[in-house]
């Protein structure tokens, strides 16, 4: 004879629905526990506060964290700051491919300062490899932003034929417009531009 089956009560049938549903609210809670942490996040301007702070009272690690925190969010100027603490091992090892990549990231969404910051890496080759016309590019599109630094940067490469074809003309330019925004060393730059060529000397 066959085993007798069971009769199913009002409780075995309910049971499979009960775990079903057990099953959906631990799925719910999972979610809910996501979602919470994810509120608890600090908005990049807010992080960006506290490590300015943290800087202000002597803490670079903590000035660091913050600005990562604020950084990982794709706040540019983040960004940039986490990237010189990499390049002067200010609150973090130094790290110098790091520091380029974070230059990188603010360079890429526009930042001037970062451009600039990574036109100095390529052009020194630091935690990348030395491209100097990588370096006049980036240079370049921080100096059309108005970065007096990069302005300068670019009539020195110009004026040295550093990743471009060497032309005076250009160079002048640029040191003008860095030194109108009060670069002393576009200035001096100038001056020296300025000064009179010296005759040849004399047929004997």
């Amino acid at each position: 004879m066959g085993q007798t089956q069971q009769p199913q009560t009002a409780d075995s049938r309910r049971r499979p629905a009960i775990v079903a549903l057990v099953a959906g609210l631990a799925v719910v809670a999972i979610a809910g526990g996501i979602l919470a942490s994810q509120g608890n996040a600090k908005p990049p301007e807010e992080c960006f506060a506290r490590a300015k702070a943290a800087a202000a009272a002597q803490d670079p690690a903590a000035a660091a964290k913050w600005y990562r925190r604020a950084a990982e969010q794709g706040l540019v100027k983040a960004q940039c700051n986490l990237g010189a603490c990499y390049a002067s091992g200010d609150g973090v090892t130094r790290d110098l491919a790091e520091a380029a990549r974070w230059f990188g990231r603010a360079a890429e969404q526009g930042d001037a300062r970062g451009q600039y910051n990574l036109g100095v890496c390529y052009a020194g080759g630091m935690g990348v490899t030395s491209d100097t016309a990588k370096a006049v590019t980036w240079f370049g599109r921080a100096a059309k932003q108005g970065d007096a630094q990069a302005q300068y940067a670019l009539g020195v490469c110009y004026a040295n034929g550093k990743g471009v074809a060497q032309n005076s003309v250009v160079a002048a330019q640029w040191y003008r417009k860095a030194a109108a925004l009060g670069d002393e060393r576009a200035s001096k730059a100038l001056a020296e531009f300025d000064k009179p060529t010296a005759p040849p000397p004399a047929a004997p």
